[in-house]
């Protein structure tokens, strides 16, 4: 299911305002997920967060804002049970060079050197016990 959360408008230079009610909106929506559950008519699995108004920020959106809504998780213990992975607009993935962040896949390259790494590993663990 998908629900669009946060629709608010501000006055130029006030996006920190919108902080504390964006958190609240998307609190009782990640509330209402977890109640639910995922089975069922009424599961939800996921929640689409839209905050257009973060659309022309995106240092103060991948920062502040990020932080916040990433900390909140950590803060109610609840990593087990929620995952936070935000996009935007000017959001582009990673070369591979860097790490990502939470909430952000690391890039295909990356992932590509690890699963190769990892064969690689199991591949020399598996001829010294042949040789055992």
């Amino acid at each position: 299911a998908t629900a669009t959360l946060f629709n608010a408008k501000t006055p130029d230079g006030l996006l920190s305002l919108l902080i504390v009610p964006l958190l609240s909106d998307t609190w009782q929506a990640m509330y209402e997920m977890l109640r639910q559950g995922p089975d069922g008519p009424d599961g939800v699995s996921s929640i689409l967060l839209a905050a257009p108004e973060f659309d022309n920020d995106f240092a103060f959106w991948a920062g502040p804002v990020f932080a916040l809504l990433e900390a909140s998780v950590v803060a109610a213990q609840a990593e087990s049970l929620l995952g936070v992975v935000c996009f935007h607009p000017s959001y582009a993935v990673s070369d591979g060079s860097t790490w990502p962040g939470f909430g952000h896949m690391h890039s295909v390259p990356r992932l590509k050197e690890w699963v190769e790494q990892e064969a690689q590993e199991r591949q020399q663990q598996q001829q010294q016990q042949d040789k055992s």
